[in-house]
């Protein structure tokens, strides 16, 4: 429902704190309708889905993980998923969807980047950023146990990132506590 989020592009409620719509806004300024600038944000947040999901590819050691990515990404790009999240306009999950995506190829390069990207998550959509948040709980889970197990050594740069990435979530559940304790409600 694209009424959903036009709403707030009206020129009595814009500037919005809503992530979705801050992120509609230059296109907004730069005199597009309000209409055409949503459009225009949720195409690119379906390129933004698409490029996530190459960089994932491409972030793992696998053997000709190019041609993989370029069938993926096809792939991705002829799906019904793809194309009812962009019919049903789905602005703020497609959005996040896609830094979901960026965050964990980040953090399969150990990058610090991946916090930025979580907190960009939790910003636009707190249903996607509960889901990868327990991504992490069950990567973190599985990585440590079987460290444990192999009696290997733990990688210390990716237990500052278990930490580092709590007081993000911290942080960012702080601001949030409205819109996510609504989340839960029955």
């Amino acid at each position: 429902d694209t009424g959903f989020y036009l709403k707030y592009f009206d020129k009595d409620v814009f500037p919005s704190k809503d992530a979705f719509t801050v992120s509609a806004s230059p296109f907004y300024y730069l005199g597009l309708s309000s209409q055409t600038a949503f459009y225009f944000t949720l195409a690119l947040g379906q390129f933004l889905i698409l490029a996530s999901v190459y960089f994932l590819i491409r972030s793992t050691s696998i053997f000709s993980s190019f041609k993989i990515a370029c069938v993926a990404i096809f792939l991705l790009s002829v799906s019904a998923i793809q194309f009812y999240s962009f019919w049903w306009a789905i602005g703020q999950q497609i959005m996040a969807t896609g830094f979901l995506i960026i965050t964990i190829a980040l953090l399969l390069k150990r990058s610090w980047l991946m916090l930025l990207t979580a907190a960009l998550t939790m910003f636009l959509h707190t249903s996607t950023f509960l889901v990868l948040a327990l991504t992490f709980i069950l990567y973190f889970t599985i990585y440590l146990t079987w460290s444990l197990i192999k009696k290997q050594k733990v990688d210390k740069k990716l237990i500052l990132f278990i930490v580092l990435g709590l007081i993000v979530c911290a942080f960012v559940f702080y601001f949030q506590y409205d819109k996510i304790s609504g989340q839960f409600e029955f």
